[in-house]
C-alpha cells in the first residue's frame, strides 16, 4: 500500500475539490501544516507529474497548481512505483479516493 505524508494527502484532496489553487490558498486552507512541509509536498507531486504548475498571467510572480491531465501524467509514468501509479491515476481521473487512507501517521 502506498503511504505518503499527510500534507500531500490533504493537498491532493484540495485539488480534487478545486480546479486551481495558489500556494497561498493552500497554506490558508491547511494551517495545521508548516509551510515547508506544504512546499515539499508540492515539489514532490510536481516531480512525480501528478500536479502541474501554471503561471498566473495577472501576476507573474505567483503561480497556480492543478492536477495533471491523464495525458500529462502519462509522460511521468517511469518515475512512479506500480502501487503509486494506480492511486495517482485514480485521483487524476477524478474517481473518489479516500486519501486519508494513504498518509503516513506522524510518530
Amino acid at each position: 500500500m502506498v503511504k505518503f505524508p499527510k500534507p500531500t494527502a490533504k493537498i491532493l484532496e484540495l485539488l480534487l475539490d478545486e480546479n486551481t489553487l495558489t500556494p497561498d490558498q493552500i497554506y490558508e486552507t491547511l494551517p495545521e501544516f508548516l509551510k515547508k512541509d506544504i512546499k515539499y509536498s508540492l515539489r514532490r507531486l510536481r516531480e512525480k507529474g501528478v500536479i502541474k504548475k501554471l503561471p498566473n498571467l495577472h501576476d507573474m510572480r505567483r503561480v497556480y497548481y492543478r492536477l495533471a491531465t491523464l495525458d500529462e501524467f502519462a509522460t511521468s509514468l517511469s518515475k512512479l512505483k506500480d502501487d503509486e501509479l494506480e492511486i495517482y491515476k485514480s485521483i487524476i481521473r477524478g474517481e473518489y479516493v479516500d486519501v486519508d487512507l494513504f498518509y503516513e501517521a506522524s510518530i
